[in-house]
């Protein structure tokens, strides 16, 4: 591209995009949050199952049990809920209220306890 048309290609390509911001980008009074949806899996878990020579895989290193969540999982969750209380601190109620907060899970219970250690 020789000057001319580099020096047209850029002040298009800028005025495109001054023009979008201008009709996209919200404004002061538009700019609220209404709600929030989270969506996560389960934390860290033990092994469900193995291979059969596996030398390892007994209840004496997984005392929780096969499958289940593990003190990681369950700290990574309660820091995860601490994170998500600090982020949307000026949006959650101080206190908890059912008609402000719903939580689902499965009926596992990898995935109940990892729900209760983000609350």
């Amino acid at each position: 591209l020789t000057g001319k048309a580099m020096n047209k290609l850029i002040l298009t390509v800028l005025l495109t995009l001054v023009q979008c911001n201008y009709f996209v980008a919200p404004t002061e009074k538009l700019d609220k949050l209404l709600a929030v949806a989270v969506y996560f899996r389960h934390g860290d878990r033990s092994p469900a199952k193995s291979f059969p020579t596996d030398q390892f895989f007994t209840l004496d290193n997984f005392p929780m049990g096969f499958g289940q969540l593990t003190n990681k999982g369950i700290n990574r969750h309660y820091e995860l809920g601490q994170w998500f209380r600090d982020r949307y601190s000026t949006f959650l109620p101080e206190q908890y209220s059912p008609k402000d907060i719903l939580v689902m899970s499965t009926d596992v219970d990898r995935t109940l306890m990892s729900a209760a250690a983000n609350l």
